[in-house]
């Protein structure tokens, strides 16, 4: 739930350790380090595949993969390696001789295995051969990065949509909790993946598109949506534009930067000016001090099958302007986001943003400005914010760190915003990081209740799984717009 960081680079083991230390004493933290496609070996003789698929370490690059992996869990990341399975499993690859005893083959031949998502034995080895000795490793989950159509043997099959099923109930092994991340395999593959569309292009369009397609999704119960953050092709830089596709990413169900191998297109906050870079770092820590909030709607999500993301006419559905800001969205139970998309008038030096703001008084938890909702208006932010609307009687559990760590562990000081004016209520969620959360055993809740009247803020006690938050925890209250 916090940041991810992935781009499709050729990176040394040396050199990915190197940025993750820089990113560490930047104070820009991340939860996932993304591995694309060149983890493995990718020249490989065109007679027997096409480089895109692989399974096999590239040596030359990472010497000592369970090593590396070690140092990124050491740092409090988890690992996701990048797979394009199509091209089955060709003689040069470390676990051909394994793949053929378990598929009852004759590796004398040099024959390639082919990929055969509707054959069990193949699938069964496809997971125990190829997979665990690199998950045993130190790999958390996969990205399925399946761009070779939807048809398969069986009439109906599609085979992304069955390595996500499988993937999931592998990676659930032992008790774990279990994640993929996937491109779009079409409607129903929401029940399983992190997904994202495929390759964004670089435009401030493009930038406009992604708040409406992303709060569109969950029309079809697609929640959990990653898209490449700043774009991933095509395009020129711009420092405006991928500044303010991160501001998007901090309130989208999945903040991943993702970029080429073009050296002018990479999202490291110090590759923009320094304005730029600042308030890229800014909101790249307000992802992590999210989390708490993050990690209750995740709860909320599993249990309601409510998205994190949802339009406005989710639920204000009588309200014809609901239908009327596709760019703004629901971001959990307290909080309005209207992202910036257009760059800023040269002028006023602010960028404008037409939104709805339905009955009563809302108040931007970035800036502290209150507005009388029941109306259509355009909101203009400088570059350092954009539009994020709490109701009074809102209630939001922060990580209290300016700096969170990179690993999103229960947070031993916690910052409550609250917005006066009415009552509110908000129940934090936490869990000990095992099964699906739907044990009560292994779930705490801890109510955070703002009495108008009283002008009070209560806070607990925790019910449930008591030992999973902090023995002790300190406690911030931070009332907006007093």
């Amino acid at each position: 739930l916090g940041s991810w960081w992935s781009r499709y680079h050729p990176y040394t083991a040396d050199e990915y350790r190197a940025l993750l230390d820089r990113f560490r004493a930047a104070g820009v933290p991340f939860s996932v380090a993304v591995l694309d496609m060149d983890w493995h070996v990718t020249d490989v003789d065109p007679a027997i595949g096409s480089g895109w698929t692989g399974y096999t370490w590239d040596r030359a690059l990472f010497p000592d993969p369970a090593a590396f992996l070690a140092d990124v869990h050491a740092r409090g990341q988890r690992v996701t390696l990048n797979v394009h399975p199509a091209d089955g499993v060709g003689p040069h690859e470390e676990a051909y001789a394994a793949m053929c005893a378990a598929l009852g083959l004759d590796p004398s031949t040099r024959d390639p295995i082919a990929f055969d998502v509707t054959d069990e034995a193949f699938l069964t080895a496809y997971l125990d051969v190829l997979h665990r000795g690199l998950e045993a490793d130190g790999v958390d989950f996969w990205w399925i990065d399946w761009q070779q159509g939807a048809h398969s043997r069986v009439a109906g099959i599609d085979p992304l949509w069955m390595l996500n099923h499988f993937h999931f109930l592998d990676n659930a092994r032992d008790g774990r909790r279990p994640l993929t991340f996937s491109r779009y395999a079409g409607p129903g593959s929401h029940r399983y993946p992190v997904g994202f569309s495929g390759d964004a292009v670089i435009s401030w369009a493009s930038l406009e598109f992604q708040p409406r397609f992303t709060a569109a999704a969950a029309n079809i119960g697609y929640g959990w949506w990653s898209h490449d953050i700043g774009g991933h092709m095509f395009g020129a830089k711009d420092d405006e534009l991928a500044t303010r596709w991160v501001q998007l990413g901090t309130f989208s169900p999945v903040l991943r930067l993702h970029s080429s191998h073009n050296p002018f297109l990479t999202k490291e906050p110090w590759s923009y000016g320094p304005e730029h870079a600042a308030v890229q770092t800014d909101f790249l820590r307000l992802r992590h001090r999210l989390v708490p909030y993050l990690h209750t709607m995740n709860h909320r999500a599993a249990r309601d099958g409510v998205p994190l993301v949802t339009p406005l006419y989710h639920r204000w559905s009588r309200h014809p302007e609901a239908y009327d800001v596709p760019g703004e969205f629901a971001f959990g139970s307290q909080l309005l986001v209207a992202p910036v998309t257009s760059p800023r008038d040269p002028a006023s030096t602010t960028a404008g943003v037409r939104a709805w703001l339905p009955d009563g008084v809302w108040v931007d938890v970035l800036t502290g400005l209150a507005y009388d909702g029941g109306r259509e208006l355009v909101l203009h932010r400088d570059l350092a914010s954009i539009p994020v609307l709490a109701p009074a009687g809102a209630v939001v559990p922060l990580d209290a760190a300016d700096v969170p760590g990179d690993d999103p562990v229960e947070p031993a000081a916690l910052e409550v915003l609250v917005v006066v004016g009415a009552d509110g209520a908000f129940t934090l969620v936490e869990d000990d990081g095992t099964g699906d959360g739907l044990d009560e055993a292994r779930v705490a809740r801890t109510p955070l209740t703002w009495d108008q009247a009283a002008g009070a803020l209560t806070v607990g006690p925790v019910g449930g799984a008591t030992g999973v938050p902090p023995a002790l925890r300190t406690w911030t209250a931070t009332f907006l717009s007093v």
